[in-house]
């Protein structure tokens, strides 16, 4: 089950009622049931964060660009889109994602995981990532490098109710640290997954400090 820390926090960012008890879980089958690899478009309401009350549209597209690293896009409003592959044992991993408000790329290696497949109800992964970040007008170059510290979780099954529905989702949470060119970071993220639909919440929540000159905090719930 959740900690208290992790259920007041998913209270706090997306209301209270949204989280229910925990269900029966077992390890992650066929990761494409939790995001089914077909184009659509989900309308998210912000719960928490600068632009709360407010909606935004997520969009799974199919991606094809030659020399592309993945095959699939998961734009996040205008915020961010995840570039996704599917990998040969099934799983669903991030290979680089585009931060459309600070302008940039930032590519993962080994592949940061989207979706694990096999992973158990509890079981909790590590992993040390190499990351380099380019100008999104200038991918090819390289601007800063650094690295990454991830734990992922897969945390059990819920039921979770939102606008749309209540439904019986996985929750994935990450936890990462690291350091690119001058700035260091940390954060967490929450994503719950129902059959057949994809993502219906999240969570994200992220500190940059470069430095004592600069400091930014980045946080929302839908």
């Amino acid at each position: 089950g959740l900690s208290e820390q992790d259920r007041d926090a998913i209270s706090r960012q997306l209301g209270e009622g949204v989280l229910g008890p925990a269900l029966p879980a077992a390890p992650i089958g066929e990761t494409a049931t939790l995001i089914p690899l077909v184009p659509a478009t989900r309308i998210f309401r912000l719960s928490s964060g600068p632009d709360v009350g407010m909606t935004e549209a997520d969009v799974l597209r199919a991606s094809t660009p030659e020399g592309s690293d993945a095959s699939w896009q998961y734009a996040v409003g205008h915020r961010s889109v995840y570039n996704l592959r599917r990998t040969d044992d099934g799983s669903i991993v991030i290979p680089s994602k585009q931060d459309l408000a600070l302008g940039v790329v930032t590519r993962y290696d080994p592949p940061q995981p989207l979706i694990i497949r096999g992973i158990r109800p509890g079981e909790q992964t590590t992993l040390s990532i190499a990351v380099t970040v380019s100008d999104l007008d200038d991918p090819v170059t390289v601007v800063h490098s650094g690295w990454l510290s991830v734990s992922y979780t897969s945390a059990g099954r819920y039921r979770v109710t939102v606008p749309a529905g209540t439904y019986p989702a996985v929750l994935i949470k990450w936890q990462y640290h690291g350091e690119v060119g001058l700035a260091g970071f940390k954060g967490s993220e929450y994503w719950f997954f129902a059959d057949g639909l994809g993502p219906i919440a999240m969570i994200s929540q992220r500190r940059i400090s470069a430095l004592i000159f600069y400091r930014r905090d980045l946080l929302y719930g839908k």
